[in-house]
Protein backbone atom coordinates (compact mmCIF):
# COMPACT_ATOMS: atom_id res chain seq x y z
CA UNK A 1 0.00 0.00 0.00
CA UNK A 2 2.83 2.63 0.59
CA UNK A 3 4.39 1.90 -3.01
CA UNK A 4 0.74 2.97 -4.73
CA UNK A 5 1.14 6.64 -2.64
CA UNK A 6 4.84 7.14 -5.09
CA UNK A 7 3.46 5.30 -8.07
CA UNK A 8 0.10 7.52 -8.55
CA UNK A 9 2.48 10.70 -8.04
CA UNK A 10 5.07 9.32 -10.59
CA UNK A 11 1.92 8.95 -13.08
CA UNK A 12 0.47 11.87 -11.98
CA UNK A 13 3.49 14.32 -12.17
CA UNK A 14 5.21 12.44 -15.36
CA UNK A 15 1.82 12.46 -17.16
CA UNK A 16 1.04 16.21 -16.70
CA UNK A 17 4.82 16.60 -17.89
CA UNK A 18 4.77 15.01 -20.86
CA UNK A 19 1.85 16.95 -22.03
CA UNK A 20 3.35 20.34 -21.26
CA UNK A 21 5.72 19.14 -23.95
CA UNK A 22 9.07 17.96 -21.79
CA UNK A 23 11.01 15.15 -22.89
CA UNK A 24 10.76 12.05 -22.00
CA UNK A 25 13.49 11.93 -20.14
CA UNK A 26 12.98 14.69 -18.09
CA UNK A 27 9.03 13.66 -17.78
CA UNK A 28 10.33 10.48 -16.16
CA UNK A 29 13.03 12.58 -13.84
CA UNK A 30 9.82 14.91 -12.24
CA UNK A 31 7.95 11.66 -12.21
CA UNK A 32 9.97 10.08 -10.11
CA UNK A 33 10.60 12.95 -7.98
CA UNK A 34 6.65 13.19 -7.50
CA UNK A 35 6.89 9.54 -6.69
CA UNK A 36 9.81 9.66 -3.80
CA UNK A 37 8.01 12.88 -2.60
CA UNK A 38 4.43 10.56 -2.58
CA UNK A 39 6.49 8.20 -0.75
CA UNK A 40 7.73 11.05 2.31
CA UNK A 41 4.71 11.37 4.29
CA UNK A 42 5.03 7.16 5.41
CA UNK A 43 8.21 8.32 7.03
CA UNK A 44 6.04 8.84 10.35
CA UNK A 45 5.57 4.76 10.47
CA UNK A 46 9.73 5.01 11.55
CA UNK A 47 8.27 5.38 15.04
CA UNK A 48 6.11 2.60 14.93
CA UNK A 49 9.62 0.40 15.12
CA UNK A 50 9.47 1.46 18.99
CA UNK A 51 6.30 -1.21 18.57
CA UNK A 52 9.32 -4.18 18.13
CA UNK A 53 11.23 -3.57 21.11
CA UNK A 54 10.58 -5.70 23.91
CA UNK A 55 8.11 -8.58 21.26
CA UNK A 56 7.73 -12.07 22.17
CA UNK A 57 7.53 -13.71 18.62
CA UNK A 58 5.75 -12.66 15.38
CA UNK A 59 2.31 -11.59 16.33
CA UNK A 60 3.50 -9.92 19.92
CA UNK A 61 5.93 -7.75 17.14
CA UNK A 62 3.16 -7.22 14.85
CA UNK A 63 0.67 -6.10 17.49
CA UNK A 64 3.13 -3.77 18.84
CA UNK A 65 3.81 -2.49 15.63
CA UNK A 66 0.51 -1.52 14.78
CA UNK A 67 0.05 -0.17 18.01
CA UNK A 68 2.45 2.29 18.09
CA UNK A 69 1.98 3.17 14.41
CA UNK A 70 -1.47 4.67 15.37
CA UNK A 71 -0.17 7.37 17.95
CA UNK A 72 1.08 8.97 14.61
CA UNK A 73 0.70 8.03 11.48
CA UNK A 74 -1.41 10.01 9.27
CA UNK A 75 -1.36 12.97 11.42
CA UNK A 76 1.61 15.82 11.24
CA UNK A 77 3.13 14.64 7.42
CA UNK A 78 -0.33 14.21 6.28
CA UNK A 79 -1.50 17.19 6.51
CA UNK A 80 -1.95 19.58 3.40
CA UNK A 81 -0.59 22.35 5.38
CA UNK A 82 2.25 20.47 6.27
CA UNK A 83 2.67 19.48 2.60
CA UNK A 84 1.60 22.54 1.02
CA UNK A 85 4.60 24.62 2.99
CA UNK A 86 7.02 21.57 2.54
CA UNK A 87 6.74 21.46 -1.20
CA UNK A 88 7.36 24.68 -1.47
CA UNK A 89 10.43 24.70 0.63
CA UNK A 90 11.34 22.17 -1.44
CA UNK A 91 11.35 23.92 -4.35
CA UNK A 92 13.44 26.51 -2.45
CA UNK A 93 16.07 24.18 -1.33
CA UNK A 94 16.56 23.33 -5.03
CA UNK A 95 17.29 26.46 -5.60
CA UNK A 96 20.24 28.32 -5.72
CA UNK A 97 21.33 30.99 -3.63
CA UNK A 98 19.66 32.75 -0.34
CA UNK A 99 16.49 31.47 -1.63
CA UNK A 100 17.69 27.92 -0.31
CA UNK A 101 18.48 29.52 3.28
CA UNK A 102 14.51 30.08 3.60
CA UNK A 103 13.70 26.50 1.57
CA UNK A 104 15.62 25.35 5.23
CA UNK A 105 13.85 28.23 7.28
CA UNK A 106 10.52 26.55 6.27
CA UNK A 107 11.15 23.32 7.02
CA UNK A 108 12.91 24.30 10.42
CA UNK A 109 9.54 26.22 10.93
CA UNK A 110 7.50 23.27 10.35
CA UNK A 111 9.55 20.99 13.24
CA UNK A 112 8.99 23.77 15.62
CA UNK A 113 5.34 24.53 14.89
CA UNK A 114 4.62 20.59 15.13
CA UNK A 115 6.56 20.80 18.33
CA UNK A 116 4.46 23.96 19.93
CA UNK A 117 1.15 21.85 18.75
CA UNK A 118 1.75 18.35 19.59
CA UNK A 119 4.84 17.99 21.62
CA UNK A 120 7.74 16.14 21.82
CA UNK A 121 6.96 13.13 19.53
CA UNK A 122 5.58 15.27 16.67
CA UNK A 123 8.83 16.95 16.65
CA UNK A 124 11.02 13.83 15.79
CA UNK A 125 8.15 12.46 13.03
CA UNK A 126 8.35 15.61 11.49
CA UNK A 127 12.37 16.13 11.85
CA UNK A 128 12.77 12.96 9.96
CA UNK A 129 9.83 13.93 7.50
CA UNK A 130 11.98 17.13 6.69
CA UNK A 131 14.80 15.47 6.32
CA UNK A 132 13.09 13.09 3.74
CA UNK A 133 11.94 15.99 1.51
CA UNK A 134 15.27 17.85 2.11
CA UNK A 135 16.59 14.38 0.08
CA UNK A 136 14.06 14.19 -2.41
CA UNK A 137 14.77 17.94 -3.25
CA UNK A 138 18.52 17.36 -3.49
CA UNK A 139 17.55 13.98 -5.36
CA UNK A 140 15.55 16.60 -8.05
CA UNK A 141 18.63 18.51 -7.92
CA UNK A 142 20.80 15.89 -9.30
CA UNK A 143 18.08 14.39 -11.46
CA UNK A 144 18.59 18.11 -13.31
CA UNK A 145 14.52 18.97 -12.39
CA UNK A 146 14.11 22.68 -11.50
CA UNK A 147 13.39 24.35 -8.77
CA UNK A 148 9.50 24.97 -10.11
CA UNK A 149 9.54 21.30 -11.00
CA UNK A 150 10.94 20.24 -7.78
CA UNK A 151 7.91 22.15 -5.84
CA UNK A 152 5.72 21.00 -8.70
CA UNK A 153 6.74 17.37 -8.07
CA UNK A 154 6.63 17.51 -4.39
CA UNK A 155 3.47 19.62 -4.39
CA UNK A 156 1.59 16.69 -6.55
CA UNK A 157 3.71 13.63 -3.99
CA UNK A 158 3.01 14.95 -0.56
CA UNK A 159 -0.92 16.59 -1.50
CA UNK A 160 -2.13 13.42 -3.25
CA UNK A 161 -0.96 11.00 -0.55
CA UNK A 162 -3.17 12.04 1.95
CA UNK A 163 -6.33 11.23 0.29
CA UNK A 164 -5.03 7.61 -1.36
CA UNK A 165 -5.64 6.78 2.45
CA UNK A 166 -9.18 7.35 2.47
CA UNK A 167 -8.90 4.03 0.67
CA UNK A 168 -7.16 2.27 3.03
CA UNK A 169 -7.80 3.51 6.19
CA UNK A 170 -8.82 6.01 9.07
CA UNK A 171 -8.83 9.40 7.24
CA UNK A 172 -5.72 11.68 7.88
CA UNK A 173 -5.31 14.79 9.59
CA UNK A 174 -6.09 16.98 7.03
CA UNK A 175 -5.60 19.99 8.26
CA UNK A 176 -3.14 19.52 10.92
CA UNK A 177 -2.50 21.79 13.05
CA UNK A 178 -6.00 23.22 13.13
CA UNK A 179 -8.46 21.68 15.00
CA UNK A 180 -10.73 20.87 12.21
CA UNK A 181 -12.07 17.66 10.86
CA UNK A 182 -12.20 17.79 6.79
CA UNK A 183 -13.48 14.13 6.50
CA UNK A 184 -14.99 12.00 9.44
CA UNK A 185 -14.66 8.43 7.85
CA UNK A 186 -13.70 7.21 4.54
Amino acid sequence: MFVGHGLVAFALAASAAHALGWSRERSLSVGAVAGLFGLAPDVDMAYALVGLAGADGAMDAATGFWSASTRVHRAVTHSFLVGAVAALAAGALAARGPVRFVGALALAALVAAAGIASGALAVGVTAVFVLAVAAVAAIGVRLGVGPRAVAAAAAVGLLSHPPGDLLTGEPPAFLYPLDATLVVAR
